[in-house]
């Protein structure tokens, strides 16, 4: 039995807890960005503010 990040295929990263009340869709720098509530081209849906960092 083989590893799938062995064999060169990044695992998936998804994380789910409880209901999304918000959702962001963009590059990893742009998602970041959003976060941190800087300047960003990342789409994002719902409340961030629970996400927010500090």
């Amino acid at each position: 039995m083989t590893c799938p990040a062995a064999a060169g295929t990044p695992p998936e990263r998804t994380w789910t807890l409880g209901k999304p009340a918000a959702e962001l869709d963009g590059t990893a720098d742009d998602v970041y960005r959003a976060l941190w509530g800087r300047p960003h081209r990342a789409s994002a849906t719902g409340d961030l503010a629970p996400l927010a960092a500090p």
